[in-house]
């Protein structure tokens, strides 16, 4: 499971701007689509394993209350509050690393983060954005690649794409069984399996 410096230097690498203008400025690209993908009835933020702890303690460090969660079994989500259009809104400096790397996957290559890719599933129309600053992009390939060499936070990856694998089955009427079954087939020993089942699922956004 990733350590709390491991979260602080995958957060730092994150910290420039994703979007910028024809000067090279950061923007915010939530300007535009009015925070699309801020807002709860769009998109589910899923927290990397450990990152509720490490946020936990950052906020508490900082005299404030913890961030709204939720359990969603498989793994653990920010609980947006109806009130604003997104749960770190006024603290975004320990936005979690969903928000920060949203709406970029990474591009596999066996164990190797060779590049980012944007999703082109149709609920993200909205999103404008078609390519990341360079800096962003350098630091955000070296934030995925750390994440994902944390058998961990792989794991949560395999589970979301045997969830998602399911879930089309379903959707095509084929006899796919419960999701406990989906999810139980993932062999966590198996290092070259599990890297397997993360490239297909973040290759499900081409």
């Amino acid at each position: 499971m990733l350590a709390d410096d491991d979260f602080r230097a995958i957060y730092d690498l994150l910290d420039v701007g994703q979007t910028v203008d024809d000067a090279g400025r950061a923007v915010d690209c939530g300007i535009r689509c009015d925070k699309f993908c801020c807002r709860p009835d769009n998109t589910t933020k899923y927290l990397l394993p450990g990152e509720r702890r490490f946020l936990d303690a950052a906020l508490a460090a900082r005299g404030r209350a913890p961030l709204a969660c939720k359990d969603l079994y498989y793994f653990e989500s920010l609980d947006e509050p109806p009130d604003r259009a997104c749960a770190c809104e006024p603290l975004r400096e320990l936005r979690p690393f969903n928000c920060r790397v949203f709406p970029y996957s990474p591009a596999l290559e066996g164990t190797r983060v060779v590049g980012l890719r944007k999703s082109k599933l149709q609920y993200l129309a909205p999103c404008w954005i078609d390519e990341p600053a360079p800096r962003w992009r350098d630091g955000a390939i070296s934030a995925w690649q750390r994440v994902l060499d944390d058998v961990d936070c792989r794991l949560l990856f395999c589970r979301l794409g045997a969830l998602w694998e399911w879930h089309q089955a379903s959707e095509r009427g084929e006899a796919a069984g419960h999701a406990v079954q989906a999810v139980a087939s993932i062999d966590g020993t198996d290092e070259a399996d599990t890297w397997a089942r993360a490239a297909r699922f973040f290759s499900r956004t081409d």
